[in-house]
């Protein structure tokens, strides 16, 4: 079966209009045109799109337990080459740095960081079948456990599911 992006699909349901013997026409060949060569483009991939800590996002998480509240989001999800990580949070209190492991391991952010993200609202895309680290390093968010660790999965063409990776965070300091 072969899903396409609510975006195409709306473009061509607006291209047809009923008339009034009950069938669908396309209100114009330039629109079919159009229709056709959107479709000849389009990436037949399905990205999946998960926003980091659901609806409160990537957060202190103030009066819970920050460390713990994103290890129970991540488990919900196999994570797989194409998707994407999408961070939402107040770019005045936090940041999200991609590291290494050992920046991960200490909050150091001095060096060891592989990108730097500051919008509010930064969407990563998850490339290569590897670990992905990250941290927010502002104030002492990091060693109060906003941070967390993935292991992205090359995406299967089977049906056969994968067992979700396991996220880990390191105890706060």
């Amino acid at each position: 079966m072969l899903l396409l992006p609510k975006s195409i699909v709306r473009m061509v349901l607006v291209s047809f209009y009923k008339d009034h013997n009950k069938s669908f026409k396309f209100a114009s060949w330039q629109m079919w045109n159009e229709s056709m060569i959107h479709l000849l483009f389009l990436d037949f991939g399905v990205s999946e799109v998960y926003r980091v800590g659901d609806e409160s996002g990537w957060n202190s998480g103030i009066g819970t337990n920050f460390a713990y509240k994103h290890l129970s989001w991540s488990q919900k999800y196999n994570f797989t080459v194409g998707g994407i990580l999408v961070f939402k949070y107040s770019k005045a209190q936090h940041n999200v740095k991609q590291v290494t492991d050992a920046t991960y391991s200490s909050c150091n952010a001095s060096n060891g960081v592989m990108a730097v993200y500051e919008s509010g609202n930064d969407k990563i895309r998850l490339t290569d079948a590897k670990k992905y680290n990250s941290i927010c390093d502002k104030d002492s968010y990091c060693i109060g456990g906003m941070r967390f660790s993935t292991t992205v999965l090359e995406a299967s063409t089977s049906n056969n599911t994968t067992p979700c990776p396991r996220l880990r965070v390191l105890p706060s300091q």
